[in-house]
């Protein structure tokens, strides 16, 4: 009985050791509630609130980008490709004040519809993410692009999500990054593991504000008393 306990807890410490070994990339959304001071992957917000979003990709220092010269850790991450979008929104919900935070991009990779950004075409992309060097370790991430979600006066319950939408289009990868260090050059080319990148989303629950709350309470008692009187 005893050995099958110590067999068991070996296992579990395997298979976590091996779990964690494993590379980790992809796209990360995340939402402020005052104006990018804090980022957090879920916030509340009431009828008229400004919630300011971003949108970026990471990867942490196990992935592995394979080229024509080899296989080495990523670098930098070279070039996104593909289209996000924000389920669960309103007709009167906005998508507005879009920037970029890369060096390179087309215009495509900002473009709004509805509750899309970005389109499916080879030319939605941004590029060149790194030039001012790598963000902090031990996983790597830096902006693709930031904007706002105006959150219309309609009271309605709602949850708005942030994700991603197509990973790259066609045959060009969604991220593809360069890898370097020991390697005699720096190539561009998609993980090892492509496409198994792992996604977070960002949340934004849309709930009454307290003073509406209070006020249908409220006009809920009255109608009660109302009744009453009326029965009486």
């Amino acid at each position: 009985m005893k050995r099958s306990v110590w067999t068991g807890l070996i296992s579990i410490i395997v298979v976590g050791g091996a779990h964690r070994a494993e590379a980790t990339w992809g796209l990360r959304f995340d939402v402020s509630r005052n104006g990018g001071a804090t980022w957090e992957s879920s916030v509340d917000a009431v009828p008229g609130d400004l919630i300011s979003f971003r949108f970026g990709s990471y990867f942490d220092e196990s992935t592995q980008v394979k080229t024509v010269s080899g296989t080495g850790p990523a670098q930098t991450l070279c070039r996104f490709t593909g289209q996000n979008q924000v389920l669960g929104m309103m007709a009167s919900d906005i998508i507005q004040s879009l920037a970029t935070r890369t060096s390179n991009f087309h215009p495509n990779v900002i473009a709004v519809a509805g509750n899309v950004i970005g389109t499916t075409g080879g030319n939605s992309f941004a590029s060149n993410l790194y030039l001012r060097g790598l963000p902090s370790a031990p996983t790597y991430y830096n902006a693709i692009y930031t904007g706002e979600i105006r959150i219309s006066s309609d009271a309605s319950l709602r949850t708005l999500t942030l994700c991603n939408k197509q990973f790259g289009s066609g045959t060009i990868a969604g991220l593809t990054f360069f890898n370097g260090g020991y390697l005699p050059k720096q190539e561009i080319a998609a993980p090892v593991d492509h496409p198994n990148h792992i996604d977070f989303n960002a949340v934004i629950h849309v709930v009454p504000a307290p003073g509406t709350f209070a006020l249908g309470i409220g006009a809920l008692v009255v109608g009660r008393r109302r009744k009453r009187q009326n029965a009486a």
